[in-house]
């Protein structure tokens, strides 16, 4: 007998958007928190692009409200960057983000970049979606 698992989909719909200031990637945390460690992972996936990328880890103690906003590699008070690598942001690409890596929670999601691009001020959902607003989608409560 042969058994075939898959972890994919474990992690893609963690409480976290992604954003741009049309220069930096943002990361909307759409649950209060404290995050003591977070990780961003930029996969190319595009014609002629190989690989993944750690593009962004930072550990401390930082509490957030839900619908904070992080700035990737950025200053994010009560954080460190250990890495930080400037994004893609390019069509195709996708992001795996994880924070505060536990047991028994949810603590990741994974993103892809729309067809159309991501504007300025635009969220994306890990299931796709954009609004205007972060975590518009959420039961923020």
């Amino acid at each position: 007998m042969l058994v075939l698992a898959g972890c994919e989909t474990a992690y893609q719909h963690g409480p976290y958007e992604l954003g741009t200031d049309g220069e930096n990637l943002l990361v909307a945390v759409c649950e209060a928190r404290t995050i003591t460690e977070v990780y961003v992972e930029e996969r190319p996936d595009l014609p002629g692009v190989q690989g993944r990328q750690h593009i962004w880890d930072a550990s401390g103690d930082l509490s957030v409200a839900s619908r904070e906003i992080l700035l990737v590699g950025g200053d994010n008070p009560g954080l460190v960057d250990s890495v930080s690598l400037k994004p893609t942001l390019e069509p195709g690409v996708r992001y795996f983000l994880d924070m505060n890596e536990a047991l028994g929670q949810v603590t990741s999601a994974l993103f892809r970049i729309p067809e159309g691009g991501l504007a300025p001020g635009e969220w994306l959902t890990p299931e796709g979606d954009v609004s205007s607003e972060p975590c518009s989608r959420r039961d923020t409560t």
